[in-house]
């Protein structure tokens, strides 16, 4: 059963995806008061957004099955997806999509990236997350407080990702720095390869808040980091990518209870991976109960329990007009809007891509070496996906065979 619409002046209930649509026909917003503020336009544009692109509360898995709690979400814990709590945070995080009619992305004549895009949008999104969580801190939502300064701060961020050449971490400006690494503009990016431009693309900021630093071969070695992180006696918010490849054609299951370890560091920033050529942003983990089919089902092909657990994700696959950078006062409330979910979309950890790139933000040495403790402790008692390392290895005089970085590994 539907349940009923919010009511007036309240965002309606979060829905967990369904492939149905509705047809109903919902009643136009009210117009807004001439001198209302910026952030009032912002929350009253994310209220009307959900209401007139939801109402559903369905399940869309793989299995059929809802997902149950508990949700690990970017490092919090929620009892189930009804929590009013889990909404506030999952509507908070950005959301970056498919975009189209913006200033072509020269020399090229792309003014889309529909059906290219996905794994440069997922990237956006890792950075937003690291960005809201140095300048906001996680604690942050959309609609807790309306502080000008928080206001403002908001504002700043959407800027920084709108589709034009101006807006430093623009698609433009991501497609562009790929041909550096082999990718011509139009062209797929995989997880090495938007790590490493990610890095490039804030390394070109010279008033960046934040560094980013990418882990080879699945090891994160601490004095490389530090490296990264220092300035003068200070050591600068950072984020860490770890591409890896968890498997061949397929996810190996050894992986999946590290791969939602994960979610539960308060570093964590998402995960973004998928399917071949198809990526998705993941934010969390939920698990099922499956009926007595499923568990027969699992005993005869000596697949684990964790193999039916659900991971939370955005999908960047939605095509939307493009959001420019101009006087953000004239923009409207759907643009606000449209940077941000209400529908939590899952899939079953088994039918995941193994080629994937894990992003951890760290404010300072103290939240890195945090990081570092919590790494240790995940993986104890599970297959690592990655292991922290004090120094880079000499590998001089070394008979040693060199593994191409290839971006699809």
């Amino acid at each position: 059963m539907d349940p009923p619409p919010a009511p007036a002046g309240q965002p309606a209930s979060p829905s967990v995806a369904s492939a149905t649509t509705s047809n109903e026909i919902l009643p136009e917003p009210p117009a807004s008061p001439e001198n209302v503020t910026l952030w009032d336009k912002v929350s009253e544009g994310l209220t009307n957004f959900f209401y007139t692109t939801s109402g559903r509360f369905r399940p869309s898995t793989q299995s059929g099955t809802e997902p149950k709690g508990p949700i690990t979400f970017l490092g919090v814990s929620y009892p189930n997806f009804s929590d009013p709590a889990f909404f506030e945070d999952f509507r908070s995080r950005f959301w970056m999509t498919y975009r189209k009619a913006y200033t072509p992305i020269k020399p090229s004549h792309y003014t889309s990236d529909s059906g290219w895009g996905c794994m440069l949008r997922s990237g956006q999104m890792m950075l937003a997350n690291a960005l809201t969580m140095h300048h906001l801190g996680r604690d942050w939502r959309l609609s807790s407080d309306e502080d000008s300064r928080l206001e403002r701060v908001y504002i700043k961020t959407v800027s920084l990702f709108m589709d034009s050449p101006a807006a430093p971490f623009s698609i433009h400006r991501i497609a562009l720095l790929g041909k550096q690494y082999g990718k011509n503009i139009g062209e797929w990016f995989g997880p090495t390869t938007i790590s490493h431009v990610l890095k490039a693309l804030v390394a070109d900021q010279k008033d960046a808040p934040i560094t980013v630093h990418v882990a080879t071969d699945g090891v994160v070695y601490i004095d490389s980091v530090k490296a990264d992180c220092a300035k003068g006696d200070a050591w600068a918010p950072v984020l860490i990518l770890i591409p890896l490849m968890l498997g061949v054609h397929e996810m190996n299951t050894i992986y999946h209870e590290s791969l939602k370890a994960c979610f539960e560091f308060t570093q964590c920033t998402g995960i973004a991976g998928g399917r071949p050529n198809s990526s998705f942003f993941f934010v969390g983990t939920a698990g099922t109960h499956p009926g007595r089919s499923r568990a027969r089902w699992r005993k005869s092909r000596n697949v684990s329990t964790a193999s039916d657990d659900s991971v939370l994700y955005l999908d960047p696959h939605v095509l939307r007009p493009a959001v420019e950078i101009g006087d953000v006062e004239s923009c409207k409330q759907q643009d606000f809007a449209s940077f941000h979910c209400d529908t939590v979309k899952t899939l079953t950890l088994r039918t995941l891509d193994p080629s994937l790139v894990l992003s951890f933000f760290c404010r300072d040495r103290q939240d890195f070496d945090s990081f570092c403790a919590h790494a240790e402790n995940a993986f104890r008692d599970r297959t690592p996906l990655f292991t922290i390392e004090e120094h880079v290895p000499d590998f001089k005089d070394r008979d040693i065979d060199i593994i191409s970085d290839n971006d699809d590994f």
